[in-house]
C-alpha cells in the first residue's frame, strides 16, 4: 500500500469532498503531520475535523497523524535545513514538517505537494518518486476503487479551482 503524506491544500480539497461521501480508504494510506491536525482542530471548517476524526469499521482512524517530535532526526533536520531562519513563523510549516517526516520517519511515503515551492523543495530533498501532485493521489484512490470516476473528476475540478494554475495533467484526464 502506498503511503501518501499530504500538504494542507490537498487535505482541504479532500476534506471538502468527503463532506458529501464518507472516505473509504485504508487506515494509514493517507497521513498528515500533527501541525495540520492542530490547525484543523481550531478551524471553522468542521469538515476538516470530521475527516481527521473519521474511523473505519474497526475503530481505526482513516487519516494517520504523524508527529514530528523534539530531539528527533526529523525535528533537527526541520530546523537546521528547512527552516533555519523561520523557527517561529507558521508560513509553510505544514509542508516543511511533512518533508521532514518523509525524509526521516517515513522513508517510503510520497509527499503530495500543492504548490511549486513545496514541490521543488520536496523534490530536491526527497528525490524522484517521492513527490506527487494531488492529481496523482486522486488517481491512486480511483485505481484502488476507493473513489468512483465521478469523485475523481470532482476532486480534480476542485483541485484546479483551489490551486490555480494547476490543471489536471493530460495523462490523467478521463
Amino acid at each position: 500500500m502506498m503511503q501518501w503524506v499530504i500538504d494542507e491544500k490537498p487535505f482541504n480539497v479532500l476534506a471538502e469532498h468527503c463532506r458529501a461521501s464518507a472516505p473509504r480508504f485504508e487506515p494509514g494510506m493517507v497521513t498528515v503531520v500533527d501541525e495540520l491536525e492542530r490547525r484543523a482542530s481550531v478551524s471553522s471548517f468542521f469538515w476538516r475535523r470530521d475527516l481527521l476524526d473519521a474511523r473505519n469499521g474497526d475503530g481505526k482512524r482513516i487519516i494517520a497523524v504523524h508527529p514530528v517530535m523534539n530531539d528527533t532526526p526529523a525535528f533537527e533536520y526541520l530546523f537546521s535545513e528547512l527552516r533555519p531562519h523561520a523557527a517561529s513563523a507558521d508560513k509553510d510549516l505544514v509542508e516543511h514538517l511533512s518533508i521532514a517526516a518523509c525524509a526521516h520517519d517515513l522513508p517510503e511515503a510520497v509527499f503530495v505537494a500543492a504548490d511549486k515551492g513545496a514541490a521543488f523543495l520536496a523534490l530536491s530533498e526527497l528525490g524522484r518518486g517521492r513527490v506527487a501532485t494531488p492529481f496523482d493521489l486522486w488517481d491512486d484512490l480511483l485505481g484502488r476503487s476507493v473513489i468512483a470516476l465521478d469523485d475523481f473528476k470532482r476532486l480534480c475540478a476542485a483541485t484546479e479551482r483551489s490551486m490555480q494554475p494547476l490543471r489536471t495533467p493530460v495523462r490523467l484526464r478521463r
